[in-house]
């Protein structure tokens, strides 16, 4: 999770076994847990996404899986930059890498705390 975090340079919240030696995992970006949601004989020690639904918690803890959640627009930019490459590497291209963190962007607010403005 430490390493997940430093590459994506967001923070990696972990579901299940922190500890556990991850020997395979499947990744999908954004919202990836649907594979793991609908209980369809996972296969995998680790699942590795974006966002989960509240349901994925609970399948995670009943099928023994480590869910590890980078956040919707973290994970989607990893497998873009990937795919900038690729092209770059086959094709030629050139490549201008943008990175953003939309988290950094958005107004938070605290509960209690009253509206945005305040």
């Amino acid at each position: 999770a430490r390493r997940l975090a430093a590459f994506t340079g967001a923070p990696v919240t972990i579901i299940g076994d922190a500890e556990r030696l991850l020997k395979s995992a499947e990744i999908c970006s954004g919202a990836g847990s649907g594979d793991l949601d609908s209980g369809c004989g996972f296969g995998f020690d680790a699942l590795i996404t974006g966002e989960i639904r509240e349901q994925t918690w609970h399948c995670a803890r009943e099928q023994g899986v480590t869910v590890l959640v980078l956040g919707h627009h973290a994970s989607e930019q990893c497998g873009i930059e990937a795919l900038g490459a690729l092209l770059c590497r086959n094709l030629g291209l050139g490549h201008l890498k943008l990175r953003y963190q939309v988290e950094a962007d958005c107004t938070q607010v605290q509960p209690g705390s009253g509206d945005a403005r305040s």
